[in-house]
């Protein structure tokens, strides 16, 4: 294949790619003409201009196709475009957005915190709550994405803006409408346009923006939307936020009702999100929220299900180290699923169906071998964890592991673990 085709395919990559991410759509026809002017014999700054003059209401679109005819063009055509005190603000967050989260500007940070501040506390609220039936940027859900760590944005943009003058706002956003369905849905037709889809993404992440705001104010109107918001995101959300800040009254009444719930993965996204929450301040109540054998039957039964739900267990467990933590370890080890995955054995996978429904299904050895650096990551994270909090009973399980796997970097981290383990 030559490497114009190469380009071609690449090119309409990222025209997808960004197409979708910006909710705009774009049909056949100005793919061939972008096909064209990427394929020319032109100067770069011509085939600049002829991307401007064709996709003059498709900014996000124009910075990836600037890009991919030559690097750095796409964030130089993005900097002057958001500069433009003239451009929409709408536009400018969108710009901002992609600047920050994908083409990652450097030094680009503080200038978009500041703009995105101003924003949110001129018209934010307003701004943010309106009906909406595809992605458009707002400074108050660019506020909720830095909190989460979500789209793209850093977790770290959060402490840029950071402002207790937000509490006000974001809490209001919390009433925010559900997103609805478009008159344009492509081939699969969600629902009718203009009915609620139930969703609206930044407004679930509103209360991870609040808890690292300590917006303790906001905790009485979390608590209404734990009991009846009809967002799942939503309420365990608020679980975590209130469970984070630490209010006694409010953390006892949420484990209460999160007690009364079977393991089902409704139930399982709050519990989780609470334990979370109290970990996150120290509390070491949420260690048990943590148990993997919280999950639903289907995603115990399944390897990839397991080997992600550990992995968000133990990042939040990275935020606690106490012999508190035994049980939760000791847990892990004996889960026949983790097993699995460390000791890299192809045999101890047990099929579920969930893994059929995979296109194509994977063989148990081709998952392992796919899966086979976050199943390294993992092991890393579990025995610098029990490490950290000295867990001497658990030396014959790493002990074990270290002589069973299969995996020679597994063998080494757990053998080594356990050397440190008996050495203390």
């Amino acid at each position: 294949m030559s490497r114009y085709m190469l380009g071609a395919r690449a090119l309409a990559v990222l025209i997808l790619g960004s197409a979708l991410q910006a909710g705009e759509i774009w049909r056949v026809p100005l793919n061939d003409q972008l096909r064209q002017i990427q394929l020319s014999s032109v100067p770069t700054e011509q085939k600049i201009q002829q991307l401007r003059d064709l996709l003059v209401d498709k900014p996000v679109m124009l910075l990836y196709c600037a890009e991919n005819v030559a690097k750095g063009e796409g964030t130089k055509l993005g900097l002057a475009m958001f500069r433009d005190r003239a451009t929409l603000r709408p536009v400018r967050l969108s710009i901002g957005h992609e600047l920050m989260a994908r083409l990652r500007t450097p030094g680009f940070a503080d200038e978009y915190a500041s703009f995105v501040i101003a924003s949110a506390l001129d018209g934010g609220t307003q701004e943010f709550m309106q009906n909406r039936d595809r992605v458009v940027r707002t400074a108050v859900g660019e506020i909720a994405f830095a909190a989460a760590g979500f789209e793209g944005i850093p977790r770290e943009f959060f402490d840029k803006v950071s402002d207790p003058r937000f509490i006000p706002i974001l809490t209001t956003c919390l009433d925010a409408p559900d997103d609805v369905y478009p008159e344009d849905q492509g081939d699969i037709v969600m629902g009718k346009p203009g009915d609620p889809t139930g969703r609206n993404v930044p407004r679930q992440l509103i209360p991870i923006a609040l808890a690292r705001l300590n917006a303790v104010q906001s905790v009485a109107r979390m608590e209404q939307l734990t009991r009846t918001h009809h967002d799942i995101y939503l309420r365990a959300n608020s679980i975590y936020a209130i469970a984070r800040m630490g209010d006694p009254k409010s953390v006892d009444g949420i484990a209460s009702a999160l007690d009364k719930h079977p393991a089902t993965p409704v139930a399982a996204m709050p519990i989780f999100e609470f334990g979370r929450g109290l970990i996150e301040r120290g509390d070491e109540r949420g260690i048990p929220c943590m148990s993997l054998q919280l999950l639903p039957a289907s995603s115990k039964d399944d390897p990839l299900s397991v080997l992600y739900e550990l992995e968000r267990r133990l990042q939040v467990m990275e935020a606690i180290h106490s012999v508190a933590t035994a049980s939760f370890f000791a847990e892990v080890l004996e889960d026949k699923s983790v097993q699995a995955l460390l000791l890299f054995d192809a045999a101890r996978l047990s099929p579920s169906p969930l893994m059929a429904t995979r296109m194509p299904a994977p063989t148990p050895q081709a998952l392992l071998e796919r899966s086979r650096t976050r199943i390294v990551a993992v092991s890393r994270s579990l025995t610098d964890q029990v490490l950290a909090s000295d867990l001497k009973q658990l030396t014959p399980q790493f002990s074990r592991i270290a002589e069973v796997t299969k995996d020679d970097e597994i063998k080494t981290l757990f053998s080594n673990a356990a050397q440190k383990l008996q050495s203390k």
